[in-house]
C-alpha cells in the first residue's frame, strides 16, 4: 500500500517494516498463500482507486485505528488521525486526474498477519508516467478483514545534485512563527517532490549556537539546474501554494540578507 499523498502521491506517501522470520509460518501451503495474495490484490486495487479519486474517508477505511503510515521526508503518520491530516494535504498538492496503481510483488507471512512488497507507478491524466517507487505494506487479519497496520514507502528518483542555491539570513520577524515557515516550506517541498525533484527545494534551520546575535534563522533552495528551477516555479500548484506563502515571506524579506549562489566545478 502508499502521501499523499508525501507521493501524494503516495508510497510517496505511505509503509512500516515489520519483523519478519522467514517467508512462510511452519505448516502453511503454496495454496494458502495464493488465496491470501489474491484477498491484497483485490485490497490494492480499491486502495488505488480510492487515491485516484481523492477520496480521504475512503483512503482510512483501509487503515487500523493505531495504524503507523511513513513516507519520504517527514515524521511517521501515528494513527488514524494523523494519517488523514497528510492525506488531505497529499490530495490538494496532486495533480488533476492522476491514476495511481499499486503492484503487488509478493506476499508472505501467514493468515493472521501478512507482509507485502509492491511497486507504486502514478500516471497523469494523459497516460505519462510521473512517478515510480516502491512500498512494504503490513496486513492484519482483524474481524475476517484484511486491514493495513503498518507501511512504509519511498520514490525511485534519486536525489540530484545542487547546481544553484537561494540562502536567506534572517531573525525571526514579528508575526511569523517557526511552525508558520516550516508548515509553509513543507507544502511546498511535497508539491516539488510530486513533480519529479524529491532532492530540490527548501530546508530551514536555526543556530545552536547561543552566543550568535544576528542572523539567527537560516533557509535554503536547493534547485538540480536552473531549468529545474524554472519548470517548478512554473508549475500552477507550486506558484498557488507560494502565493498563498506570500504573506509570511514578505515578512522574512523585510529583513532577510539573500545570495544566489552557483556550485563551483
Amino acid at each position: 500500500m502508499t502521501k499523499l499523498i508525501k507521493n501524494l502521491i503516495f508510497r510517496t506517501s505511505f509503509v512500516l517494516m515489520p519483523m519478519v522470520i522467514g517467508c512462510t509460518s511452519i505448516g502453511e501451503d503454496a495454496t494458502d498463500m495464493a488465496t491470501i495474495r489474491t484477498k491484497i490484490e483485490e485490497k490494492e486495487k480499491a486502495f488505488a482507486e480510492a487515491i485516484s479519486n481523492q477520496d480521504v474517508e475512503a483512503v482510512l477505511t483501509f487503515y487500523a485505528d493505531d495504524a503507523v503510515s511513513m513516507s519520504n521526508g517527514q515524521p511517521a503518520d501515528i494513527g488514524r488521525e494523523a494519517i488523514r491530516k497528510d492525506l488531505v494535504q497529499s490530495f490538494n498538492n496532486r495533480q488533476k486526474g492522476s491514476v495511481t496503481n499499486f503492484e503487488v510483488l509478493d506476499v508472505f507471512g501467514n493468515a493472521s498477519q501478512v507482509t507485502e512488497i509492491g511497486k507504486t507507478t502514478v500516471k497523469d491524466a494523459s497516460g505519462k508516467v510521473i512517478y515510480t517507487g516502491k512500498y512494504m505494506a503490513v496486513w492484519e487479519e482483524r474481524n475476517g478483514e484484511y486491514i493495513c497496520i503498518r507501511d512504509i514507502s519511498n520514490g525511485d528518483m534519486p536525489r540530484p545534485p545542487a547546481s544553484t542555491k537561494s540562502i536567506h539570513l534572517f531573525d525571526m520577524p514579528k508575526g511569523l512563527t517557526e511552525a508558520q515557515w516550516s508548515d509553509s516550506i513543507k507544502e511546498l517541498n511535497t508539491i516539488i517532490a510530486d513533480m519529479g525533484y524529491p532532492g530540490a527545494g527548501y530546508a530551514f534551520y536555526k543556530t545552536s549556537d547561543s552566543t550568535i546575535k544576528t542572523n539567527r534563522y537560516y533557509f535554503e533552495g536547493v534547485w538540480p539546474s536552473g531549468d529545474a528551477y524554472k519548470k517548478i516555479h512554473e508549475n500552477p500548484l507550486f506558484t498557488e501554494a507560494s502565493e498563498k506563502g506570500d504573506s509570511l515571506y514578505a515578512k522574512i524579506k523585510a529583513v532577510e540578507i539573500y545570495r544566489r549562489m552557483e556550485k563551483v566545478d
